[in-house]
C-alpha cells in the first residue's frame, strides 16, 4: 500500500512539473486592430498617455486611472509626446533601438500600437520588427512585417488570458534601419499587483487534487505501520 502511495505521489508531482514548466497550448499572439485580417485584436479599455520630455525613461499613465503608471524604457534617448495621440520617438528622429513598455506593478493581456513609418522614401525605413514578451511562456518573438507606405496598426494578447508584464519593441530589419514612432498605445485586461510564474502555466485544479491523494495514501500507510514499541521494550 505504501508503494502505491508513493506511486501516486510521484504521478502527481510529474504532472505537476508538467503542468509549470511546459506552456499551454494557448499561446502570445499577433493581432490587427484593423483590417479584416485575423485574428483581429480582443477590445482594450485604456489608452497610454506619455509625458512631454525625453530621456532614457518615459513615464505616463493609462486614462482610466491616473494612478495607473507606465514607462517606455530605451537604449537611445526618447522622446515623448503627449499631445493628441501620445507616441514615443527617438530624439535623433530615427527610432532603431530596442524600446520596453511595461506598466508599474501591473499587468496587461492585450496592448495595440501604432508603429509609424519614416516620412518620405527613406533609405532608413525597417521593413520589419520584432516583438518580445516577458514572460515568455516558452513562446518565441513575434515578427511584424511594417508597410512603409502607411501606418501599422498591431498588437499583442495572450489568446488564453496569459498576462504580459512587458513588451520590447526591437530587432529592426534591415539592420541600422528603424521607424518614426510607436503610437496610440491602448492596453486592456489589466491586473494591478498580479504575481507572474515566470515558468508557465500553474497547475490545474485536477492535478492539486492528484498530490492531495498521494499526500492522503502516504499518511494513511504510515499511520497503519505504526512501531511495536510494547513489543520492543520487552527485548533484553
Amino acid at each position: 500500500m505504501r508503494n502505491l502511495a508513493i506511486l501516486a505521489l510521484g504521478a502527481g508531482f510529474a504532472s505537476a512539473l508538467t503542468l509549470v514548466g511546459t506552456p499551454a497550448q494557448a499561446a502570445i499572439q499577433l493581432c490587427y486592430v484593423t483590417g479584416g485580417t485575423q485574428p483581429q485584436c480582443p477590445a482594450t479599455t485604456s489608452n497610454v498617455n506619455v509625458n512631454n520630455t525625453s530621456g532614457l525613461i518615459i513615464g505616463g499613465h493609462l486614462n482610466t486611472d491616473p494612478t495607473q503608471l507606465v514607462t517606455f524604457t530605451g537604449t537611445e534617448a526618447l522622446v515623448g509626446d503627449g499631445s493628441g495621440q501620445a507616441s514615443i520617438s527617438a530624439l535623433d528622429d530615427l527610432l532603431n533601438t530596442p524600446v520596453t513598455f511595461q506598466l508599474t506593478g501591473a499587468t496587461f493581456n492585450v496592448a495595440t500600437f501604432n508603429l509609424a513609418p519614416l516620412t518620405g522614401n527613406n533609405p532608413n525605413e525597417a521593413t520589419s520588427v520584432q516583438i518580445s514578451y516577458t514572460p515568455t511562456f516558452g513562446g518565441a518573438p513575434i515578427t511584424y512585417t511594417l508597410d512603409d507606405n502607411g501606418n501599422n496598426f498591431y498588437g499583442i494578447y495572450g489568446d488564453a488570458g496569459e498576462q504580459l508584464q512587458s513588451i520590447t519593441f526591437g530587432n529592426y530589419l534591415p539592420v541600422g534601419s528603424g521607424i518614426d514612432s510607436i503610437s496610440q498605445v491602448r492596453v486592456g485586461g489589466v491586473q494591478p499587483g498580479v504575481v507572474i510564474n515566470p515558468l508557465g502555466p500553474v497547475p490545474e485544479p485536477a492535478t492539486w487534487g492528484m498530490l492531495l491523494i498521494g499526500f492522503g495514501a502516504i499518511g494513511a500507510s504510515l499511520r497503519r505501520r505504526k512501531p511495536d514499541t510494547a513489543r520492543r521494550l520487552r527485548v533484553t
